[in-house]
């Protein structure tokens, strides 16, 4: 049997939210133990972690883990990550969404986590941030890319645009 800790920054509506619920709720429960970890929505987002619910996934919320960066909150986010990666013990860790990516691809490395994966949910690298901002994001995620064994785009021509970089 593996074990699966899925890491997503938060369950706020959108389909990344349903992705994580779908893999947890229904992957087969001999082969696989999954565990979802999310982070807090923020006070404008809506809620959505009712789809976890009707799959019967109960998911570990990280209090300090948000979209928002926070330097004190996102570092103690990653040390309970550590903690938990180091107590759950996964064979896997498979992050969704920016923060998640971060915090949980770092963590999973330190803890030598025999597989990392990341899906990517949507492209943030053109014409979101400005240049500087875009150029530094992705210094940082050919970084996170090195630390992980497999990367998921949701579509072609997600994955073309994301190889372009």
């Amino acid at each position: 049997m593996y074990k699966v800790m899925r890491i997503v920054t938060r369950l706020c509506v959108g389909g990344p939210t349903i992705h994580v619920s779908l893999l947890n709720g229904l992957l087969d429960k001999k082969e696989y133990e999954s565990i979802l970890v999310s982070g807090m929505i923020e006070d404008y987002e809506s809620d959505m972690s009712y789809v976890a619910d009707s799959y019967n996934v109960k998911p570990v919320y990280i209090e300090t883990m948000s979209r928002e960066l926070n330097l004190v909150k996102d570092l103690k986010a990653f040390s309970k990550l550590i903690k938990l990666i180091k107590k759950e013990k996964p064979d896997i860790v498979h992050t969704h969404l920016s923060k998640a990516a971060m915090l949980g691809r770092v963590a999973a490395w330190l803890c030598k986590v025999p597989v990392i994966m990341h899906t990517y949910h949507g492209n943030v690298f053109q014409c979101y941030f400005s240049k500087p901002k875009t150029m530094m994001y992705i210094l940082i995620d050919k970084f996170l890319a090195a630390l992980s064994t497999k990367i998921i785009a949701i579509s072609n021509k997600q994955k073309s645009e994301l190889v372009g970089l």
